[in-house]
């Protein structure tokens, strides 16, 4: 018993000349190239995979591409996900000017659905389209157009994630 003691003594005091000492450091927020376009694109609701597109297209340099060439004033660009795509538009600066984007079939935010649910009880959703339109000047526009069915009826509904059903 006096051994087990002595090895939980000698343990305990081996243990504490392994702290680390912690330093607190200040916040950093890490900005993406186009931060407006990050910014203004933002939504916690979107599905992972449109998340990540809205980060590469916010971090892309076009100056770095195979394709720059200092003697033209605007460039466009398609970048594709098997649920959309994003055709986006910079200038000879590499600046990133509008963004016209497409989605389908990706599941709605909660919000959304509580909305049409309340709207339009008993209907459920066949396809689902989300379209988001970007312009360095205005800011981002999005909208959903859903196709809900009940009953062999289908209906077209146009939701605005800020406005409600349109």
């Amino acid at each position: 018993m006096k051994k087990l003691l002595m090895i939980v003594v000698l343990m305990g005091f081996t243990t504490t000349l392994f702290a680390q000492v912690e330093e607190v450091l200040p916040e950093v927020e890490v900005l993406g190239l186009h931060f407006k376009y990050i910014d203004a694109i933002n939504d916690t609701d979107e599905p992972t995979v449109i998340k990540d597109l809205h980060k590469y297209v916010g971090n892309f340099d076009v100056l770095e591409s195979d394709v720059y060439d200092f003697e033209y004033d605007t460039y466009s660009f398609t970048f594709k996900i098997p649920q959309g795509k994003i055709l986006a538009g910079y200038d000879a600066e590499g600046n990133l000017l509008w963004t016209v984007e497409k989605f389908k079939d990706i599941k709605v935010p909660n919000d959304i659905a509580r909305m049409v649910a309340v709207e339009y009880p008993g209907w459920t959703f066949d396809k689902t389209f989300y379209t988001i339109k970007y312009t360095e000047k205005y800011g981002a526009t999005k909208k959903y157009k859903v196709i809900l069915s009940k009953n062999g009826k289908k209906k077209r509904v146009t939701l605005d994630p800020n406005e409600g059903i349109l």
